[in-house]
């Protein structure tokens, strides 16, 4: 469980900090 928290912290940030990078990009197709 905890693993799995840690991971999906790690992501949501890099979401946050990548805002001009792939994910945006991703988001902005759909």
């Amino acid at each position: 469980m905890e693993f799995n928290t840690a991971l999906l912290g790690k992501w949501c940030w890099r979401m946050l900090v990548d805002r001009g990078g792939l994910w945006f990009r991703v988001l902005a197709t759909r």
